[in-house]
C-alpha cells in the first residue's frame, strides 16, 4: 500500500500487512484472500517496532514509510524490483535533493 501511493501506476499482486504485536490481530489474521477480488495478503509479524518508525496514515491505514516500503520491496525482489526504483527515484531521492 505504502509504494502504491507513490507509484500507483505498478501492479501490485501482493499486499504485505504488519501486526503490531500490542494488538489484537485475530480478525486480521482470520481474513482470508478471495481469488479474482484483488492482491494477495501476506500478514507479518515483525521481528520489532522499527517497521512502523516514521509511518503515516492513509485513510483508516497505518502505512509505513517510503524508505521502510523501498527496502521491503528491494529485498522481495522480481518484479517488485521494478516498485522499489520507481519509488527510489520519484519520492525517496527527491526528499534526499530538497534536505
Amino acid at each position: 500500500m505504502a509504494a502504491s501511493t507513490e507509484a500507483p501506476y505498478v501492479d501490485i499482486d501482493i499486499i504485505d500487512i504488519f501486526l503490531a504485536p500490542t494488538n489484537d490481530n485475530s480478525k486480521l489474521q482470520s481474513l482470508k484472500t478471495e481469488p479474482f477480488v484483488g492482491p494477495a495478503l501476506r500478514f507479518i509479524a515483525p521481528y520489532d517496532d522499527g517497521v512502523f518508525l516514521y509511518s503515516n496514515r492513509v485513510g483508516k491505514a497505518l502505512v509505513v514509510s517510503d524508505v521502510q516500503a523501498y527496502l521491503d520491496l528491494y529485498a522481495r525482489g522480481g518484479r517488485d524490483l521494478k516498485q522499489a526504483e520507481v519509488l527510489l527515484k520519484t519520492t525517496i531521492q527527491r526528499r534526499w535533493a530538497t534536505a
